[in-house]
């Protein structure tokens, strides 16, 4: 699968979403501000950073982004983004977005949908 960062200043929520990832059998690293990340060697393919993580920063990151928010469902997003996830979210939207962003971002836009995790 895919080697995701994880960046949120909640540890709770942060690992949280880390376990979730690896669950979907994800390659997960998680920080808890994009300094943090931006200082660390990793290398990967996806961030999915939440939009209030103090410091920003977060468009400097060298790989596609999935912005997380407590923000109004109506809100469209940074333009920055790839893609945007309103919390609180469920880990079927949360592997149908990583597919899409990550389908997009390798060039095959038309790809099959994504077969959904089983539901616990």
């Amino acid at each position: 699968m895919a080697r995701i960062l994880v960046v949120d200043d909640d540890d709770r929520i942060r690992a949280l979403l880390a376990r979730q990832l690896g669950v979907l059998g994800h390659d997960v690293v998680a920080v808890p501000d994009v300094t943090a990340a931006l200082g660390s060697a990793w290398v990967g393919d996806l961030a999915i950073v939440h939009l209030g993580v103090p410091g920003g920063g977060w468009s400097r990151l060298p790989v596609p982004v999935v912005a997380t928010s407590g923000g109004r469902r109506d809100s469209p997003g940074p333009p920055e983004a790839a893609a945007l996830l309103h919390k609180p979210y469920s880990l079927a939207e949360l592997a149908e977005v990583i597919e899409r962003v990550l389908r997009t971002a390798a060039g095959c836009p038309s790809a099959p949908p994504p077969v959904p995790p089983p539901s616990r």
